[in-house]
């Protein structure tokens, strides 16, 4: 493809000279590729051990991967309930790697309506700012209206 990483590698050493320089990060991007194109759909997400295991990797590393998915909104850890994937409409739709995973996913009409949704949202959100702070244009009437409709 575009010389990306695959995403599962049948020896670990392979696995592990595929994650690159900085493992941390290459674990990162290989796990949240996995979540974005739904390698773990109707599976539960694996432990530390698991991960380590499959991508040749100390645990320390693995933990920092993981880590990092929170922020990206793919991952959400629970009290006995361990860590969970969370669904596509609670993923940070902006950020540059979940972008870049969403290319690598088959396309979908209700994929595409979250992401439309937020765009207009983060929007409208944009216009009720403007009016509220005295820097409003002409046009921006109802923005409230709208950005009430809209999730926060």
């Amino acid at each position: 493809m575009d010389g990306s990483v695959s995403i599962k590698a049948t020896d670990p050493l392979e696995s592990r000279s595929a994650l690159g320089r900085n493992l941390t990060f290459g674990l990162l991007d290989v796990l949240g590729r996995m979540i974005v194109t739904g390698a773990y759909d109707g599976r539960p997400f694996p432990i530390e051990a698991e991960l380590s295991k499959e991508h040749a990797v100390s645990r320390s590393v693995t933990r920092e991967a993981i880590k990092m998915l929170p922020a990206q909104g793919l991952l959400a850890a629970r009290p006995r309930q361990g860590t969970i994937i969370t669904p596509p409409s609670a993923w940070n739709w902006f950020d540059t790697d979940v972008l870049r995973w969403l290319l690598e996913r088959k396309f979908s009409l209700s994929l595409l309506r979250q992401f439309t949704g937020r765009v207009d949202c983060s929007r409208d959100h944009a216009r009720t700012n403007r009016r509220r702070h005295g820097t409003h244009r002409r046009g921006d009437s109802g923005a409230e209206h709208l950005a009430s409709r809209c999730e926060r």
